[in-house]
């Protein structure tokens, strides 16, 4: 897991060196964003029917700042709130969570872009349920950190000079395994339409 989060860090600097080749000339852009989706829990990372667990809506929403000195290559930060969980047997997780995503940006003609990148995801809290108790004691069940890796798709139209609205379709798959209850390896996707501004 480490390898690929290496690997991904690198290839990122590599792509966007040239933005960073000039910082006295750089342009940055500040923008939210809010969103609503789904959680995906993969166990033994396997999508069939009978290793997934059943899916959480999920909601989303935070701050971005990206910058560059080019157009069509960015770097994006981001700090997001989240929801996260799953169902299983009887067995309800429901998880708040804090991401950051670091992506490269890339802008396509006709105002669609692309993000690509990693994020590390922080658990905040949340509640667990079984048959027989409900615990907010959610380090007795999971890992509190997640790293992930991450893809979006998006359009943004102009609204005003300087001033876009986008929307985007983002995935976020977990690299490691979140669990500590399960005997097998327990990863979630997920997945957010966003809707925002930048400015």
């Amino acid at each position: 897991m480490k390898v690929i989060i290496l690997k991904s860090l690198c290839m990122i600097s590599v792509i966007l060196w040239p933005t960073l080749s000039y910082p006295l000339d750089v342009n940055w852009h500040f923008g939210a964003k809010i969103g609503a989706g789904f959680t995906h829990a993969l166990v033994d990372n396997h999508s069939s029917s009978s290793s997934k667990l059943t899916d959480k809506s999920s909601l989303a929403g935070g701050v971005f700042v990206n910058f560059s000195h080019v157009d069509f290559a960015r770097i994006q930060l981001e700090a997001i709130y989240m929801q996260k969980g799953f169902k299983r047997n009887g067995f309800s997780a429901n998880l708040t969570a804090l991401s950051f995503p670091i992506l490269a940006r890339f802008q396509i003609p006709q105002g669609v872009f692309l993000n690509l990148g990693i994020a590390i995801t922080v658990l905040t809290g949340g509640t667990v349920n079984d048959s027989s108790k409900s615990s907010t004691d959610i380090d007795d069940h999971f890992e509190r950190l997640e790293y992930d890796l991450e893809a979006g798709i998006g359009w943004e139209f102009e609204v005003f000079k300087g001033g876009n609205i986008f929307m985007e379709l983002r995935l976020s798959y977990g690299l490691n395994n979140i669990s500590t209850i399960y005997p097998q390896e327990v990863n979630l996707l997920t997945t957010h339409l966003y809707v925002g501004f930048q400015y």
